[in-house]
């Protein structure tokens, strides 16, 4: 099994989705990860995330921030890649504007994108 680090965006089968298949998730820690989808929300806001900011992608994709899912550990991890300090930034600063997501929820991804930015800017 992979090790995920947190900012991690990985490739793997997602079984609580319908239908399930393979999917682009970003990984914070293992109550915390967003879905990458294709389209853009329809009910909260996305992230905009070009391929450019995280290689693994094939097309340019959006960073769901209405729903919050757990880490699934028994799904093979297909590829991993970690995603640009740009588009954290942007996260950090788009995730207040989730309509979906708790406060828990949004302090949590704060934080723990907070800690990502702060150990980039050490090195």
């Amino acid at each position: 099994m992979a090790k995920l680090n947190p900012g991690d965006v990985y490739y793997a089968f997602r079984s609580d989705i319908e239908p399930p298949h393979n999917k682009y998730q970003l990984y914070f820690d293992n109550e915390t990860v967003l879905l990458i989808n294709t389209d853009k929300s329809r009910s909260s806001i996305s992230v905009h995330l070009p391929q450019k900011d995280c290689p693994i992608l094939e097309y340019d994709s959006n960073i769901c921030i209405d729903n919050v899912f757990t880490y699934q550990k028994h799904c093979e991890i297909i590829k991993v890649n970690q995603l640009s300090t740009r588009i954290l930034e942007q996260l950090k600063t788009l995730v207040r504007m989730s309509n979906l997501l708790t406060g828990k929820q949004i302090k949590r991804i704060e934080k723990a994108i907070a800690l990502i930015l702060a150990e980039r800017n050490l090195f």
